[in-house]
């Protein structure tokens, strides 16, 4: 079981109970105060070093949050960076992204729709047993549509309760599927 060290303030308790729904353990910022108060191991333990991957909502950055999410970047550990949807905290991403240097940290745009299917391609794209590194999303894509096609996609996406993307990357896989197996079977 992977750890993941979740330092969330807004949405009350869905990113943890999201994590754990994905089969994670999960360390707040609770649980590591209250071991740093029980433990008679020394104090230079630094928790990042027993997690995995860390998951921030960074709507509203504190400066614990800021403090610990540098030591992650410095440590290289796996983070994502969650905000709420029209809330970016400008600031803050613009510290994130000014490294040009490649990093392990992420970040995310949300919505409640969009949340548990963006900690999932996080896990799947991280955890060193899934065989689905190149499957996991992670490449951003930018489609023009037209209209029509937006209508039938809004529409479709709606009853069938996935987003959009979702339906599309199914699509393309389904195609790239088709057409390995018809190259297969005209090699044979």
């Amino acid at each position: 079981t992977m750890i993941v060290y979740l330092h969330d303030e807004k949405t009350k308790g869905v990113l943890q109970r999201l994590c754990i729904k994905h089969g994670l353990s999960v360390l707040t910022p609770r649980d590591v105060q209250r071991r740093k108060r029980s433990s008679a191991k020394p104090k230079h333990d630094f928790f990042l070093d027993e997690v995995d991957l860390l998951i921030f909502e960074i709507t509203r950055p504190t400066q614990t949050m800021q403090f610990i999410l540098a030591q992650a970047i410095l440590a290289e550990k796996p983070t994502l960076c969650l905000y709420g949807k029209n809330q970016p905290p400008i600031e803050l991403l613009q510290v994130i992204k000014y490294r040009s240097a490649p990093r392990p940290i992420k970040t995310f745009s949300y919505t409640d729709r969009n949340l548990s299917s963006a900690i999932a391609q996080f896990i799947q794209l991280n955890d060193p047993e899934s065989q689905q590194h190149d499957d996991a999303p992670a490449i951003k894509f930018t489609l023009r549509l037209t209209p029509r096609i937006e209508r039938y996609l809004t529409q479709y996406t709606k009853v069938q309760k996935i987003s959009k993307a979702d339906y599309i990357r199914a699509l393309l896989t389904t195609l790239a599927k088709e057409q390995e197996e018809g190259s297969v079977q005209k090699n044979t």
